[in-house]
This record gives structure tokens, sequence and C-alpha cells, in this order.
């Protein structure tokens, strides 16, 4: 299912709803997504926390930023390399994600959130909107 995503910022992305899935990641291709388990740590490119990885960790969890490097979740195919801002939270009962919008070639995406990753800066992109 193709999703109309408005950023409140005059842009308008259209994202593929893939579903939720237990890596937090969602694929820019829709056909036969393949997860691919990595553990890796990782100092984020954007605040310099040193997060420490489980194998489903693709963002930072102070700063909620991530890396543009994957096609599909873990495969680190992806060239682009940008930083994917956090630029829009929903965290309820339900549902808890982020989702992003790489600075360099714009590709937005959503990702699960993770029981440590920062209440305060969850608070401060959704207010960041208003």
């Amino acid at each position: 299912m193709l999703l109309s995503i408005y950023s409140g910022r005059g842009v308008t992305a259209n994202i593929h709803d893939l579903g939720s899935c237990d890596s937090g990641f969602e694929s820019q291709r829709s056909d036969n997504m393949v997860f691919i388990k990595n553990k890796e740590d990782f100092v984020c490119d954007n605040c310099g926390y040193k997060n420490i990885g489980n194998g489903y960790t693709n963002h930072c969890s102070i700063c909620l930023f991530s890396k543009h490097v994957d096609i599909d979740p873990g495969d680190r195919l992806n060239t682009c390399g940008g930083l994917m801002k956090p630029e829009f939270v929903s965290y309820t009962n339900k549902d808890k994600y982020v989702i992003q919008r790489c600075l360099t070639c714009l590709f937005e995406r959503k990702n699960i959130l993770n029981d440590n990753d920062s209440l305060d800066t969850m608070i401060k992109v959704q207010n960041s909107d208003k």
C-alpha cells in the first residue's frame, strides 16, 4: 500500500507501508524484502553518541537520527549514506515509530522506536512541526 504523508512543510512524500517488522526498518523495495540481522555498535554521525547495537538497532537512541545505508533491512547496499533526520514521532500504546527523511536524497522511512530511545528527543521532534 502506498501512503502519502504531508510533512507540514509543504512537502508530500509517498512511502510504501510494508507494515511493521521486528527490525524497525522499512524497505525501499516492496518485492521480496529480506532482513539481514547486523549486530553493530556505532557512533552517531549527528550527535556523537556511542550506540550499542542489538541486531535491530538502526537509529541513535539519543537524537533519533540514522544513516541511509540499506535497501533492504540490514543489507548495507544503499550508496546514499545521507543522514536520516527525525521528522515525526508517534508514541501511543499501539504505535511507537519515527518517520525519518534523508537529508541527501529526501527518501522517507518509518522506523520502530525502542524502549531506550530518548523521550525528550521524541517530544522535541513532535513540537518542532508546530
